[in-house]
């Protein structure tokens, strides 16, 4: 009888993760199992620190699944173990591994080490698996402190012995003496974080959509980038040439990247509330353009004239600097209403095409029902046969035809067949709903009153109204640039034909 095990693959440092220590463990662990005859059953590849008892999350993971495993066999499970160190360096964890070996429940096989603890072991293998397990505790904490000692005696040097702020790395060229160097990628970043707060004293909000804006965010950072994280740059002493290391302040060596007069003006508005602006809300089309040349966002800008009168402009918010000048590229909001009033006179239609369309659509929809009816009746039929063919193998492996390993892999596979289908039917039921009618109702409904409805809404509700009816819409220097939704391009397409008959089903 084969016995089942698991294989355990554990290095305690993140740079160990994806490199050879656990390649070669999982490596050798499986030429090992193969060499035994075991039946692996799991494998777990993972890294985390052996010596603290607060970070073996991973160790409690792998000790419930043993003991799940054990309260549903009768037979002892194999745990296959590069060396004593990667399975545990606390006595409080060992003496559990320990007692399970000695009541039959476990074997473990050091494999590296060719050695086997298994309910036979005399005290004398007991006794050295403990001192084993208290050199290993010593060589862990003893790193630990030497390692305290390296990193604070770089602090001493100037140099943050951690992953630095924001806007720097630390420097991949171990031998040279800058051990921190500018993130060129960052640091007009941080420099405009800092600028915007001194000189304008923008709240920590605006500063991260201006910077946003001006796509000065890597896009690696941008799902996390948010107001507190302008505030945590504002307020790290990093930026200042000072770091903290274990409660204690150091000087550090890093170049910096924020002039002196930025940063005292910051720190002196930690003080005052910083300015809220009232960001482009007067603006039809904010936040709905972007530019066609660089993709950076088309704000909007306002000008008043002494007469009181306000114009209303939109231009490339040239965060990328493609354009050397913005100079003749702003673009009236009135001339842009025109051209996406246009879009809707474009689309709109007469009651006597949308009654010819509406009927077209009812027919093509009770087709396309009828289809969907058919191909869910075939999808049940195959559901049924994989149920007759999961009750006709359990039958083969009670008569002995086969053994439980191949009913199991055959299962799976007929199993694997059932949820395939079962999804399919799930599809089918949703897509036989009228949610396809409604949708091509709602078209026609749009397309028949479309410049109707524009006249009574307010600005928000037409840009709402816009994205229903195209996408990417960018201002190309002056012109407005867009493609049509798949909708209302269709529709277009049948109105250009509306004399010829084919269509109409």
């Amino acid at each position: 009888m084969k016995l089942d095990c698991f294989l355990i693959c554990r290095v305690s440092s993140a740079e160990q993760l994806t490199g050879y220590s656990l390649d070669a463990q999982s490596r050798m662990g499986k030429e090992y199992i193969s060499e035994k005859s075991f039946q692996l059953v799991e494998t777990f590849i993972f890294q985390e620190s052996a010596s603290k008892a607060t970070e073996q999350k991973k160790f409690d993971e792998i000790m419930g699944r043993i003991y799940v495993y054990i309260s549903k066999n009768n037979k002892p499970l194999v745990i296959v173990v590069e060396k004593k160190d990667r399975w545990g360096r606390l006595h409080s964890r060992k003496e559990l591994i320990q007692n399970l070996v000695l009541q039959g429940k476990v074997i473990v096989h050091y494999f590296r080490e060719r050695q086997i603890m298994d309910r036979n072991c005399g005290p004398e293998e007991i006794f050295m698996d403990d001192v084993m397990t208290s050199l290993n505790k010593f060589q862990s904490i003893n790193i630990g402190k030497e390692s305290k000692k390296g990193m604070t005696e770089k602090a001493k040097q100037g140099w943050l012995p951690h992953k630095p702020a924001i806007g720097y790395i630390n420097n991949p060229d171990k031998e040279s003496e800058v051990a921190i160097q500018i993130n060129e990628s960052e640091r007009k970043l941080i420099h405009r974080i800092f600028e915007l707060r001194a000189e304008q004293n923008y709240s920590y909000a605006n500063i991260a959509a201006q910077v946003i804006e001006e796509c000065l965010v890597p896009k690696k950072r941008l799902s996390s980038f948010k107001k507190s994280t302008v505030e945590k740059i504002l307020k790290n002493k990093f930026y200042d040439g000072i770091f903290t290391l274990s409660g204690v302040e150091y000087e550090g060596r890093h170049e910096l990247i924020v002039p002196h007069h930025f940063r005292k003006k910051v720190y002196d508005s930690f003080n005052k509330p910083g300015v809220i602006l009232n960001r482009r809300l007067d603006g039809l089309y904010a936040d709905f353009l972007t530019c066609g040349i660089c993709g950076c966002k088309i704000t909007y800008h306002q000008k008043k004239k002494p007469s009181g009168r306000v114009y209303h402009f939109y231009v490339c918010a040239n965060g990328k600097k493609k354009h050397e000048t913005l100079k003749g590229m702003y673009v009236n909001e009135d001339v842009i209403s025109q051209k996406f009033e246009s879009v809707l006179d474009s689309f709109a239609i007469q009651e006597t095409l949308a009654e010819r369309l509406a009927k077209a659509l009812n027919a093509n929809h009770l087709s396309l029902q009828a289809k969907l009816r058919h191909e869910e009746a075939s999808y049940r039929r195959s559901l049924k046969k994989l149920e007759i063919r999961e009750d006709e193998l359990y039958d083969d492996l009670k008569k002995g035809l086969f053994d439980e390993e191949f009913y199991k892999r055959k299962i799976d596979e007929v199993r694997k067949e059932r949820a395939r289908f079962a999804d399919l039917l799930i599809t089918i039921e949703s897509s036989v709903s009228e949610i396809y009618l409604q949708t091509a109702q709602d078209v026609l409904e749009l397309a028949k009153n479309a410049k109707l409805y524009w006249n009574h809404l307010n600005n928000s509700e037409k840009v709402q109204m816009l994205k229903k009816v195209v996408w990417n819409p960018r201002l190309v220097d002056t012109t407005i640039e867009y493609e049509m939704k798949k909708p209302f391009k269709i529709l277009l397409e049948m109105k250009g034909l509306s004399n010829n008959e084919k269509w109409g089903g």
